[in-house]
């Protein structure tokens, strides 16, 4: 923020350093994105997959926001933090679906997804790569994809916007 506008000093970041971070503090920021910053372009874009343990029963997010206007407040979801895409992009949902669910924040992926194999939550939003090994091995299963359209790494899976009309949560 502070270097030259030079033309060579690039800055590659997460929303969460652009977006989230300075709304959630304000004034005391430590960055004014729109003031400091210069857009390029955007690197990718990285749906989430809503992902529960195996032995949760609820096999689509139909059956899922069911269980969750049957049970308000009971069924837990896990994210990578407060403030994160993660857990921004549950509160979406829960306000488009009419539903809700207790946040658990964790600090990371690794922590969240432990928790939910153990079943210590009933679900989390999560990117692929960390949980292919456990929908691999049988312990947790994917019910769908947050990108507006399919995802090609999982063209199987549908859209949370096929059942929750307009959602949409990617990581950028």
């Amino acid at each position: 923020a502070k270097s030259a506008q030079d033309g060579y000093t690039l800055f590659v970041c997460a929303a969460s350093t652009m977006v989230v971070t300075p709304m959630l503090m304000g004034a005391k920021a430590p960055i004014n994105a729109q003031r400091d910053f210069v857009p390029v372009g955007l690197v990718s874009r990285l749906p989430f997959f809503i992902v529960v343990p195996a032995d949760v029963p609820v096999k689509s997010v139909q059956e899922l926001v069911a269980l969750a206007k049957a049970k308000p407040g009971t069924v837990t979801y896990a994210s990578n933090g407060n403030g994160t895409s993660g857990h921004l992009g549950f509160e979406v949902l829960k306000r488009q679906a009419g539903i809700e669910l207790t946040h658990i924040p964790y600090k990371g992926s690794g922590p969240a997804l432990i928790d939910l194999t153990a079943g210590q939550v009933q679900v989390f939003f999560d990117n692929l790569p960390s949980s292919v090994p456990y929908i691999k091995g049988g312990r947790i299963r994917a019910l769908a994809v947050t990108s507006e359209g399919v995802e090609p790494s999982a063209p199987d899976l549908p859209t949370v916007g096929a059942t929750v009309k307009g959602y949409e949560a990617t990581a950028w």
